[in-house]
């Protein structure tokens, strides 16, 4: 006997009272995939099994495609051997749940993907700033495997400080929910890690909106410029010995673009010609001088 339930926020259930001595012939609606396992669980409970009596599984719809059903129930009475002889379910069709399941599966699938290959370091956090994701560029950079960061705030894991005067940077989170957008870092900072490495880095961080635009998280992108951050160093502190060494030797150094004719004095030049420091000139007005 089958009773028809009806809500009106609900799809559907079927109620399945049945007699155990007449063979579920529903068992060859189900998919291939799923019929030995359904047909082992319901064979199961009609042994006098005490597992419970829940699947989910394929059956194939009066249309010919396969709809996702959810089947719960429990045994009415057993005969005198302790097997099941009546049974009553509640069936209910799950299609677009599992159908969202799958999408929701293969979206988190090509995110993961996408983190995995991206070359700079990326965390991403909750709203409360707490880490909710890591990229293996992080955990290298952070010296913080993600089992042992997930859930911990943003500053534990990512301690970030001005490269000159060592005190404790702004927390990009907290940056990203005031101002709403997304922000960058300054030029000067340093990366502590978990291992005691330090890494100058260059950084942006922006918000996590939801569908409502309501900031949900916050992502943070950086990447490790250490390299890069040294040759300027060493260029700035050469090209100031450069500057030191032509005032002594009284030389003046010049460069000339040639596509625009126009020069770049150093400041030794600029004393010798008396115009501002690291003049421009063009080549009319640097003959004019």
């Amino acid at each position: 006997h089958t009773l028809h339930l009806h809500h009106p926020l609900r799809r559907p259930r079927h109620i399945c009272i049945t007699d155990s001595s007449h063979p579920p012939l529903w068992i060859a609606r189900f998919h291939p995939y799923d019929r030995d396992a359904v047909n082992t669980r319901i064979q199961a409970l009609l042994s006098g099994s005490d597992l419970p009596y829940q699947y989910e599984a394929r059956m194939l719809h009066a249309n010919g495609s396969y709809r996702w059903v959810s089947v719960t129930g429990r045994v009415l009475a057993k005969d005198a051997n302790g097997k099941a002889s009546r049974l009553m379910g509640v069936r209910q069709d799950i299609t677009d749940r599992k159908l969202a399941e799958e999408a929701l599966r293969v979206s988190e699938d090509n995110l993961a993907i996408t983190l995995q290959s991206i070359g700079d370091a990326v965390i991403a956090t909750d709203a409360l700033g707490h880490i909710t994701r890591m990229n293996p560029t992080a955990e290298r950079l952070t010296a913080w495997p993600l089992a042992e960061a997930l859930g911990r705030p943003l500053n534990e894991v990512f301690r970030i400080v001005d490269v000159t005067t060592r005190t404790p940077a702004a927390n990009p989170v907290d940056l990203v929910m005031a101002h709403g957008d997304v922000v960058g870092l300054s030029n000067h900072t340093a990366l502590l890690a978990r291992n005691a490495a330090e890494y100058q880095i260059s950084d942006s961080a922006a918000p996590i909106r939801d569908r409502a635009g309501s900031i949900v998280g916050v992502v943070l992108v950086f990447s490790d410029v250490t390299d890069q951050y040294r040759l300027r160093q060493e260029l700035a502190a050469t090209l100031e010995l450069l500057e030191r060494t032509s005032h002594l030797a009284k030389v003046a150094g010049w460069e000339r673009d040639i596509a625009c004719m126009r020069y770049v004095w150093s400041t030794e030049t600029c004393r010798l010609h008396v115009v501002p420091p690291l003049a421009t000139p063009t080549f009319e007005e640097a003959n004019a001088l």
